[in-house]
């Protein structure tokens, strides 16, 4: 039911106050809200719409932003430092000595490859010593492929006298140190998008008669 200017459009049951106007129901009315169904929109209103949704659409949060740009990767290189802790044996005059005998790592890469990697050097040098006391870096490995993670990369050191390892054949030769400090380059994909992972690593050494 509704009643504009005390004219009722419930000729049924009106109001005692209210007189019933038929001509104010239905497709006859030309009163406020039912005349607004009668005939099609004008132009201006047509036009009026138009412009009450676009300016709810300029209020309307963007969800389709587009997000910050990716974050390009560069190389970076940073140390491992490792220190032997060889024990004082009495029944040897000159004492013991380390030697680094393996550096062992797994690893992850990027898939595709597309051109990553790590790659590994290795120096020795005393205790405390500065850059300048270090043994020049000896490269070590180059890893460009995934590791199988339930398996290790051994690589081997000092497996002096003789042998294949990288500070015994390295000209000329390393000779252990008490300390031990291995170099790691990582390198992203070619699109500076991704990098490989270094997921553990380990030093191996054993303490053997100084001579």
């Amino acid at each position: 039911m509704g009643a504009v200017n005390g004219q009722c459009c419930n000729p049924t049951n009106p109001p005692s106050n209210l007189t019933v106007n038929p001509a104010s129901c239905g497709l006859n009315s030309k009163l406020f809200p039912q005349a607004c169904l009668q005939t099609p929109m004008s132009d201006q209103e047509k036009a009026l719409e138009f412009m009450f949704f676009d300016l709810t659409a300029c209020v309307t949060p963007d969800t389709g932003m587009a997000g910050p740009p990716p974050i390009k990767l560069s190389p970076q290189t940073f140390p491992l430092d490792f220190v032997a802790n060889c024990p004082t044996d009495a029944g040897q005059p000159m004492g013991t000595r380390p030697k680094w005998r393996e550096f062992d790592f797994t690893a992850s890469f990027p898939s595709p490859v597309n051109g990553s990697s790590i790659s590994f050097a290795a120096q020795t040098g005393p205790i405390g010593g500065d850059a300048g006391a270090f043994l020049p870096a000896t490269p070590l490995a180059l890893g460009t492929t995934p590791t199988n993670l339930a398996l290790t990369d051994r690589v081997p050191l000092d497996t002096s006298p003789g042998g294949s390892g990288k500070f015994t054949t390295a000209t000329p030769p390393l000779v252990s140190q008490d300390a031990l400090r291995i170099w790691v380059t990582m390198t992203p994909t070619a699109d500076q998008l991704s990098s490989p992972t270094l997921v553990s690593w380990q030093v191996v050494y054993d303490c053997p008669p100084a001579e």
